[in-house]
């Protein structure tokens, strides 16, 4: 991983407020399907993008560490192919089953250290040096349904942190996991062309229940959350978490 990726993996992603126990995001990063639903035979798109403007992004996806799959309707994984699109990437999947079809990333740069050369890879046991140490992960969901049936679309996220759909009808249910523990307090935020605004803060089962009667179009939700590691000598000082989720209405 070279210097310059560093520098983009934490300047373009967070700035942190160390013993705050918060931080804000300074941008998105999303996977999103061309289309919301398409038949058995066609070809579709799946691009991921980043930054401050969904759904066309205009910063750069990282590229190192940098994963994405599909998982189809009968439970089948594939590794995506991505190629560069500009300033997103792009894979394409040849649609073979009827069904809700999903399809995630993550981003596991790992450990990262402060020093006076910059970011670089590696805890507080390589750096001691370091001005601070910090466990990066991000990842992002969405889905595509291929056939006219109806759909609930449960989500069979199983993603380190993550945020799964429930939808029926104007109804939104989001769940916040990590560890596949629900995760309580977690503000997560919805985005749309227009701009961003606060879609909840989940309860004690981690999930946040929205009533859209008049949602058209994709929307991004995106959700953001940091801690200290339960092992002191874990040798970093704060774990940082990112995950969204793209859902047609």
């Amino acid at each position: 991983m070279n210097h310059h990726m560093l520098q983009m993996i934490y300047c373009g992603l967070v700035f942190l407020l160390l013993g705050a126990g918060t931080f804000v995001q300074a941008h998105d990063t999303w996977i999103r399907p061309e289309k919301a639903r398409v038949e058995t035979g066609d070809t579709i798109n799946l691009t991921v993008s980043s930054g401050h403007h969904f759904p066309d992004g205009g910063d750069s996806v990282p590229r190192d560490d940098f994963r994405a799959w599909l998982i189809s309707p009968s439970g089948t994984e594939y590794e995506l192919t991505l190629a560069d699109a500009g300033k997103s990437q792009q894979g394409t999947f040849v649609v073979t089953e009827r069904g809700r079809h999903l399809v995630y990333f993550e981003h596991t740069p790992g450990i990262l250290s402060k020093t006076t050369k910059g970011w670089v890879p590696g805890d507080r046991n390589a750096h001691p040096e370091a001005i601070r140490s910090i466990y990066f992960y991000s990842s992002g969901a969405g889905s595509f349904l291929a056939g006219s049936d109806s759909d609930p679309r449960r989500l069979p996220v199983t993603l380190k942190f993550h945020l799964a759909a429930h939808v029926v009808d104007d109804q939104v249910t989001l769940t916040a996991r990590l560890d596949g523990k629900p995760l309580t307090g977690l503000e997560i935020r919805k985005i749309t062309p227009s701009g961003s605004s606060p879609a909840g803060t989940t309860d004690e089962l981690g999930r946040v229940v929205l009533v859209a009667p008049d949602w058209r179009g994709d929307i991004l939700f995106s959700a953001h959350y940091n801690r200290r590691p339960a092992d002191p000598a874990a040798g970093y000082d704060q774990e940082n978490y990112h995950t969204t989720l793209v859902i047609h209405f």
